[in-house]
């Protein structure tokens, strides 16, 4: 802490890495239990994921007090142990892009399984549940018999 009670640069920059560490292990636990179709384990993966948001938001907000309108390179140049923390900052800047990859990776497994239920059900009111109508001119046509089960 410096004189003004709050986080010098470099804690709030291990922190971080150490927040991000842990976000990417998390997202690769999601994946897995994602691939699975783990549901208790998406349940707690959800919550550990939501606590590791919530505390980047929260070191978010405490590098942005640390720079108190200046650039974060800036602060970084100004910083005792520069080489270092821009190393440092470089490294968190690898794992949050991995993190946001992982977490787009997850994001489209979970669109391909709506895609699977939503072809799923298309298909328990696909036309061989359907009764033959015909037309006028004697076109068999099929229209769909299928009940609604569920609503949101």
């Amino acid at each position: 802490m410096n004189s003004h009670g709050t986080p010098e640069l470099d804690q709030v920059i291990a922190q971080h890495l150490v927040c991000c560490q842990s976000l990417l292990s998390i997202l690769e636990r999601e994946r897995g239990a994602l691939i699975a179709s783990d549901q208790p384990g998406l349940l707690q993966i959800s919550a550990l994921k939501l606590a590791r948001v919530k505390e980047l938001q929260q070191l978010g907000q405490q590098l942005q007090a640390l720079q108190r309108g200046g650039t974060i390179d800036a602060l970084i140049d100004a910083h005792p142990g520069a080489p270092q923390l821009s190393a440092q900052w470089q490294k968190l800047m690898t794992l949050a892009h991995e993190c946001e990859q992982a977490n787009f990776a997850n994001g489209a497994l979970l669109d391909e399984r709506q895609a699977q239920i939503r072809r799923a059900l298309n298909s328990l009111f696909s036309s061989s549940n359907a009764t033959a109508l015909y037309s006028a001119s004697g076109i068999t046509g099929y229209r769909p018999q299928g009940r609604l089960y569920a609503s949101a």
